[in-house]
């Protein structure tokens, strides 16, 4: 299998088209954008626009019925080593302890790796997410957010290029998701992983995301592209200034038209 270690993305042309009992159902429809090695791009629109969908596709879950999805310039086939998928369910094994959790997909044959290497990133990532001290316990012993920052520790355990998150901290009370949020900033500078994230939250897009892109109401399209001006490190005081608030506005009132759209649509 041809290397995806550049990690930059490009979307050509994506449409994909489900079969239901009532004729078929287009879910996405010709989109197209890239992202760069390195990037954090936010994806948010109406709820059923696709955005799942768009990440089962990039995972390699399902295929394209039109068009092409490109990591490090190779077409994707299939799921890889190299590209992570965090769900917003707690995606850890509840029969094993965190640490067993975290070391689970270097014991595979895909991305094995011996005792002594499996302890090295075990510690280094349990020590990244502040989970020390409880690499024994299980997961019913953990918190929501806890859990959380253990499914986002065994993703990255296994060193993937990417990174794809379908709404990651939707279960977490509004505390606990702004410490996410700065966690993940703080991974992104120190681990330098190519980002791509759904959310319903335009504060989390601007937050994190280099980008942010807006689709339509399904069937998914690019609306609109909108750069986040904000460097990196990224502080948490930035979300109270005037541009921060701007962009905001700007997007949540695209979204909210896009959500009115949806609505007449399924009043048709």
């Amino acid at each position: 299998m041809p290397s995806e270690s550049g990690g930059s993305i490009r979307l050509e042309h994506v449409t994909k088209v489900f079969t239901t009992r009532q004729g078929p159902l287009t879910v996405i429809d010709d989109l197209s954008f890239s992202v760069d090695a390195g990037e954090s791009v936010a994806v948010v629109g109406p709820s059923g626009s696709g955005k799942t969908t768009l990440l089962n596709l990039l995972a390699g879950l399902d295929q394209p019925t039109s068009g092409e999805i490109l990591v490090g310039g190779e077409p994707i086939r299939g799921p890889s080593p190299e590209r992570g998928v965090i769900f917003q369910q707690y995606a850890v094994f509840p029969y094993l302890t965190v640490y067993q959790n975290v070391v689970f997909g270097l014991t595979l044959r895909a991305n094995f790796r011996s005792k002594a290497e499996r302890n090295r990133v075990a510690k280094h990532y349990i020590g990244l997410m502040g989970l020390q001290g409880f690499e024994q316990a299980y997961p019913k012993t953990l918190s929501g957010g806890m859990k959380q920052r253990l499914a986002i520790a065994r993703a990255y355990a296994v060193n993937p290029k990417m990174l794809f998150m379908d709404e990651p901290f939707a279960a977490l009370d509004a505390q606990t998701r702004e410490l996410m949020q700065e966690l993940i900033l703080d991974i992104l500078a120190k681990e330098q992983k190519t980002i791509i994230f759904v959310t319903h939250s335009v504060e989390e897009a601007i937050f994190i995301g280099n980008r942010i892109v807006i689709v339509t109401a399904r069937p998914a399209r690019v609306h609109e592209i909108v750069d986040v001006p904000f460097g990196f490190p990224r502080q948490a005081d930035v979300r109270t200034s005037n541009e921060f608030t701007r962009i905001r506005r700007y997007v949540e009132q695209i979204v909210r038209e896009q959500y009115q759209a949806a609505r007449a649509v399924s009043d048709t």
